[in-house]
């Protein structure tokens, strides 16, 4: 605030910056597109990637693991879903490549 000699207050004076660019910048799990891998990650729900040509697991997360009873990610990679799903699941993994 500035003010006259008598003391009586003659305006407002501020200082405004566009901080958009410096803000994005400061959380780089969301920038760089680790986020998305952090959700993959640690959600508490099986997920489970498989390749629609090979019909083979590709990728999965530690809970896809745990359900599915394996010991380790390593172990799961490439196998057919068939394999670890009961009979009357299975039929959800004859996949059709698209055309």
């Amino acid at each position: 605030m500035v003010y006259a000699s008598e003391g009586k207050p003659v305006y407002y004076e501020c200082f405004a910056e566009d901080i958009t660019k410096s803000k994005s910048g400061e959380n780089p799990i969301i920038n760089d597109g680790l986020f998305g891998q952090w959700i993959f990650d640690s959600s508490i729900i099986p997920i489970v990637i498989i390749d629609f040509e090979t019909n083979k697991v590709i990728k999965l997360n530690e809970a896809a693991v745990k359900i599915l009873g394996f010991k380790s990610m390593e172990e799961a990679l490439g196998i057919h879903p068939r394999e670890v799903f009961a009979e009357k699941q299975r039929e959800w993994f004859s996949f059709q490549p698209r055309k």
